[in-house]
C-alpha cells in the first residue's frame, strides 16, 4: 500500500484541493490598528518591534507574550472582541469630552492586560499621550 499525504486523501474525498495555510494567511494588513472592525476578530496583527521597544512591552506584557516576542523576535497578537469596542471607544475622544475611562474585568487569564497593551498601541500609533501611572 502507497503512503499518501493527509492533504491528498482530503483532496480525493472532498473533490477539492487542499491549500496548507500558514498563520500568516490570517494577518491583517492594515496601515494603523485603528482601522480594526469587526470582520478582524480572529485574525492576527503584528505590533512593530520598534512600538514594543518604545513602549516598553518586555517589562509590561505577560510571561508568554515575552516570551514570545524574545523567541520570535516578533509580538503578534489576536484581535478579540474587547479591542473592537476599546478602539470604538478610543476614536470617539473629542478634545470637549471629560478623560476617557474604561474598565476591563473578567476572570483570571481572559486577556485583560494583553487587551490592555493592544490599546497602549493604538493610543500610540494614534499620537495620544500615554501616561504610564500603574502602581502595583
Amino acid at each position: 500500500m502507497r503512503s499518501m499525504s493527509v492533504w491528498s486523501v482530503l483532496s480525493r474525498l472532498t473533490g477539492r484541493t487542499c491549500k496548507l495555510r500558514t498563520s500568516r494567511s490570517y494577518m491583517i494588513q492594515h496601515p494603523s490598528p485603528t482601522k480594526f472592525s469587526a470582520s478582524d476578530i480572529g485574525r492576527l496583527y503584528e505590533i512593530p518591534q520598534e512600538a514594543v521597544n518604545a513602549l516598553g512591552y518586555p517589562k509590561l506584557l505577560p510571561s508568554k507574550l515575552i516570551k514570545q516576542n524574545d523567541v520570535l523576535g516578533e509580538l503578534v497578537t489576536m484581535v478579540r472582541e474587547p479591542l473592537i469596542e476599546v478602539s470604538s471607544y478610543m476614536s470617539a475622544i473629542r478634545d470637549s469630552f471629560p478623560a476617557l475611562r474604561l474598565v476591563l474585568w473578567g476572570p483570571f487569564g481572559t486577556g485583560k492586560s494583553t487587551t490592555l497593551n493592544q490599546a497602549v498601541h493604538i493610543a500610540y500609533c494614534e499620537n495620544m499621550v500615554i501616561r504610564p501611572t500603574a502602581q502595583w
